[in-house]
């Protein structure tokens, strides 16, 4: 007669078939009882500690490794100093512990097996750890597995009804919070329209208002940073239950040449027992000037009317002012061939806020040769430094 028998040797349950006993053998032979263990591959499989953080997820599998016709019901208690809703959950249990069900022909993957009694049939418990905001050290979770019954029959718990596998200990480990600003450069391009945001963020909410105190560098010329609301705040604060809050300004559209910068330092204040390292402490800020380039050249021509523009790529809050010359060429001569209509004679300015000036020529009936207009590079005159002649400074036009 061919049987399957179940031994424990050195803590592990092992399996021995293919052979051949008569009657008498058998009565000298004691079959294991039919149990419930947590799932441990293998024969030699041990049951070392789990390692997790906070803030991950561990399922832990329970096991019928002979497999069951019914699903069997299995009771388990928790133990250990990590607190159920604090530093755990567990949906459907609750801080004592909870029950599983170890269904028929479930397999490893949660899916169903195929054919008649699976090898192993399995239920899940998933165990959710909590990031507390605390530095309070490492944390111990057991799972025992206390009792198991299959339609009000009781199976025994453990690999082979011992206690092996009938239990499972988690190590907790501590998750630092760490809180910076939320990037390490800022750039912005001076202008009314162009505005900054400079945040803190944690890497995760707590129950508590965290403050933080921002100072700078104090590089920045005086004026030439002005915020939404009048100045940088010296302290940020995040709510409790957020992750991050912020300040929005906007700089000045100065008149100043050069770009600015300057360094942002947080620091935390009123943390109370939270664990608070800096992840970014340091936000450097660079302020770059706007474009007011100034460029000349040609414009249109309308009813003999011909236009020369002089443009400024951005307003500026003073006027800007330069001379110009105009001569004629290839014989044209002013006030015969052409006549300077223009309302400025000899001097463009754009005026404050605008960004064109123009010097108009008239063409009169039957001229010929034409006329270039040149700026006087050495008569541009604005009290802002950030003016820049570019490109072409003669324009010619040919009649």
């Amino acid at each position: 007669m061919k049987n399957i028998f179940y031994f424990i040797l050195a803590g592990a349950l092992i399996a021995c078939d293919g052979f051949e006993l008569d009657d008498n053998d058998i009565g000298n032979l004691e079959a294991l009882p039919e149990y419930v263990a947590f799932d441990a591959p293998g024969q030699d499989a041990s049951n070392d500690d789990e390692e997790v953080s906070e803030g991950d997820d561990l399922t832990l599998i329970v096991e019928a490794p002979i497999g069951t016709l019914e699903d069997i019901v299995v009771n388990y208690t928790f133990g250990g100093d990590a607190v159920f809703g604090e530093d755990f959950t567990v949906a459907g249990a609750d801080a004592s512990g909870g029950s599983v069900t170890v269904t028929h022909n479930l397999d490893a993957t949660g899916g169903n097996a195929t054919g008649g009694v699976s090898v192993t049939d399995r239920g899940f418990i998933d165990i959710d750890f909590l990031i507390d905001g605390l530095d309070d050290g490492e944390k111990t979770l057991s799972v025992t597995l206390e009792s198991a019954t299959r339609n009000g029959e009781a199976i025994a718990v453990g690999r082979g009804g011992t206690d092996f596998l009938a239990s499972q200990n988690i190590i907790i480990s501590d998750v630092a919070l760490t809180a910076g600003f939320t990037t390490d450069s800022l750039t912005v391009v001076e202008n009314v329209t162009d505005t900054l945001s400079l945040g803190v963020e944690i890497n995760f909410a707590v129950d508590v208002d965290l403050t933080f105190e921002i100072t700078d560098a104090g590089t920045l010329p005086g004026g030439a940073v002005t915020f939404i609301s009048g100045s940088l705040p010296s302290t940020l604060t995040i709510p409790a239950g957020e992750t991050s809050a912020s300040v929005t300004f906007t700089p000045v559209n100065d008149i100043a040449a050069g770009t600015k910068s300057t360094t942002y330092t947080i620091s935390t204040i009123g943390s109370g027992s939270l664990d608070v390292s800096n992840g970014t402490p340091e936000a450097d800020l660079v302020i770059l000037d706007e474009d007011k380039s100034l460029t000349f050249a040609a414009g249109d021509v309308a009813a003999s009317i011909q236009s020369f523009d002089l443009t400024l790529a951005n307003t500026s809050s003073v006027d800007v002012s330069i001379n110009y010359t105009i001569a004629g060429t290839g014989g044209a001569a002013a006030g015969v061939d052409f006549d300077d209509v223009s309302q400025t004679v000899g001097t463009l300015t754009i005026p404050a806020g605008q960004t064109t000036a123009q010097v108009a020529l008239r063409i009169n009936t039957g001229a010929t040769g034409g006329a270039t207009v040149t700026l006087d590079t050495g008569s541009l005159t604005a009290t802002d430094a950030e003016v820049e002649l570019s490109g072409d400074t003669a324009v010619s036009v040919t009649f």
